[in-house]
């Protein structure tokens, strides 16, 4: 593809995504509060429990918001009539255990009010960053900024990959030290990231260690002269990279750079924290090491202030937004998954750029190097991720491979817990349910219920997923009514979307897919529903135990575009390949 038209397609991508954020916004404004609520992009019924420097503490039932850390939102009183001034704060964070969430007061949005003895709700506020996306892509387009000429080179594809000799025969060095602790994959995308230029990318499929992977790459950059920065589209990803960077060379100095909200899980880290670039302190003796989002880094777009940006989680970096971390140097590490979820965009866009992240769009031009072992799944939780999405190139690890499930027998749901079936399917006779289905949400609460009571489960190795927070709002109130009754002292498990589950891993997960109507399955919702993305990263969260609910109807929707068609058919796979047990008797007695 030549230079221009890929740079106006962005542009023109960047000008549409806006105008579709702030209209998105108005129009979720209008809905019903509980459709909003339904939809995970309001919170309400909170109880103010106290506030100290601006933290701002609130009694929360249930969460199931989509709300991030840094998120910006406004606090108002229940209420209160739509469009009443509220207070400006940031999400901080959420104890499920205690059941309180967190919010700071933003300073750049000062005033409003809200009454501290009724009850509050949260709402979205409008946060666009497209405008400063479309000054970076300008920066590129006209060759200003410390990397821009190779940036530019890199996104169009017609950069040339070469391997630096010396940093090879030292990163091969690094690798025969005690203590690196790389597997055979691991190894051959460390030495290809530590010598590669001007770009590499590492593709670490689940459980494949692409974090542990990324620190080392950044330590031996690091311990080389190089003037690293890490970077990824949010602060949990930043920070959760900065903490490994730490754990695996402690001689380092590891900065994070930004919002003091983004920075809350670090605490009790050797990692320090400043403001932003500006304020970075004087270097010292040891190597240092410097974190930020993408959104954070323009100070250093025309500073020279680094040579290698390693950007994690880069399979959710639109391609657009990438630039704004790509002008900081004229080399980059790209470590992600582009069959796992994508970025997220809030307008409907005919031009497939829109949904792509940087990885994805990189990758076919520099194959990444695939991390192949994976130490999370067994071998027979393995199997089907390995060959529907990954070639069959992803083996379980000696150490799982062989890993079973440990559950106590005696119960109504032993043929779920068999441990010589480690993926199930139980499915549930159901027809017509879309976002929200009792029955199944009965047998997964039962599931859920026997585990963690009869079994005595922990609830830390638990989680349940599906793709619709009203079904896991059912669930939750199922499984909380439940406990309740049997007297437990214990934490709740995750119960979750799968988007917020990304990243994380239990020995036992329960998924329930809900939808039943095939006509609903078969229009707009295909996209969302039979998403190959979607379908990995759900299937890919257990250790030793998956057991999927679903309707038989589920496998039965003919999608209009031929793309549903094929996500249809490879979701049909499942049921192929798969046990299933037939489970629609076996519902949770407490009624809802």
């Amino acid at each position: 593809m030549t230079r221009q038209p890929l740079w106006d397609r962005l542009e023109g991508l960047l000008h549409r995504e806006h105008r579709a954020i702030h209209l998105g916004h108005r129009e979720l404004m209008a809905l019903p509060l509980d459709e909003r609520v339904d939809r995970g992009d309001t919170l309400t019924s909170l109880a103010f429990q106290g506030e100290t420097d601006g933290e701002i503490r609130l009694r929360c039932v249930d969460n199931l918001a989509k709300y991030r850390s840094g998120e910006l939102l406004r606090l108002s009183n229940v209420d209160d009539e739509e469009g009443a001034t509220g207070a400006g704060v940031i999400y901080v964070s959420f104890n499920d255990a205690s059941g309180t969430l967190i919010v700071r007061r933003d300073p750049f949005r000062p005033g409003g009010r809200f009454e501290t003895d009724r009850l509050l709700r949260l709402d979205p506020e409008v946060q666009s960053l497209a405008d400063l996306a479309q000054e970076a892509i300008a920066r590129l387009k006209s060759g200003r900024g410390a990397g821009a000429a190779v940036a530019r080179a890199v996104l169009e594809g017609t950069a040339r990959r070469a391997s630096d000799g010396s940093e090879r025969v030292a990163a091969i060095h690094a690798c025969d030290r005690p203590g690196l602790m790389l597997d055979g994959s691991q190894r051959e995308a460390f030495l290809d990231a530590c010598a590669g230029t001007p770009v590499s990318l590492v593709q670490g499929p689940p459980g494949t260690g692409k974090t542990h992977v990324l620190a080392r790459i950044v330590a031996f950059l690091a311990k080389s002269g190089r003037r690293v920065l890490v970077t990824a589209y949010t602060h949990r990803a930043v920070n959760q990279a900065l903490r490994q960077i730490v754990a695996v060379d402690a001689g380092l100095d590891v900065i994070k750079a930004g919002k003091h909200d983004g920075a809350d899980d670090l605490r009790g880290t050797p990692v320090r924290a400043v403001p932003s670039l500006r304020r970075l302190p004087a270097p010292g003796d040891r190597n240092r090491v410097v974190g930020a989002t993408i959104f954070g880094l323009r100070s250093a777009w025309e500073a020279d202030s680094f040579d290698v940006v390693v950007m994690d989680e880069a399979a959710q970096v639109p391609i657009a937004y990438a630039a704004c971390a790509m002008l900081c140097a004229s080399r980059f590490v790209l470590v992600g998954d582009h069959r796992q979820l994508g970025p997220i965009v809030q307008g409907r866009h005919a031009d497939a750029l829109a949904s792509r992240s940087v990885f994805a769009h990189l990758a076919a031009s520099y194959p990444p190097s695939m991390l192949r072992t994976t130490y999370r799944m067994n071998a027979e939780l393995n199997s089907f991720p390995s060959r529907v999405f990954y070639g069959g190139l992803l083996e379980a690890s000696p150490e799982t491979a062989g890993a079973r499930f440990r559950a106590v027998p005696g119960g109504p749901y032993d043929d779920l817990f068999d441990a010589e079936r480690p993926a199930v399917l139980a499915l549930v006779s159901h027809e017509g349910f879309r976002t929200r289905c009792e029955p199944e949400a009965r047998l997964v609460s039962g599931i859920v219920l026997d585990r963690l009571v009869r079994q005595q489960g922990d609830p830390r190795q638990l989680a349940v997923v599906s793709p619709y927070r009203a079904q896991l709002r059912l669930i939750r109130t199922l499984v909380r009514r439940g406990l309740e009754a049997a007297g437990w002292r214990g934490p709740m498990p995750v119960i979750d979307t799968v988007e917020r589950i990304q990243g994380q891993e239990r020995d036992l997960v329960v998924v329930s897919l809900t939808g039943s109507d095939t006509e609903y399955l078969a229009g707009d919702a295909a996209a969302f529903f039979y998403a190959a993305p979607r379908l990995n990263v759900t299937l890919t969260r257990a250790r030793t135990k998956l057991i999927v609910a679903a309707s038989p109807s589920a496998f039965e929707a003919y999608p209009r575009t031929l793309e549903g068609l094929v996500n249809v058919e490879r979701f049909r796979r499942l049921r192929r390949d798969w046990p299933s047990i037939d489970a629609t008797e076996r519902a949770c007695p407490i009624t809802a």
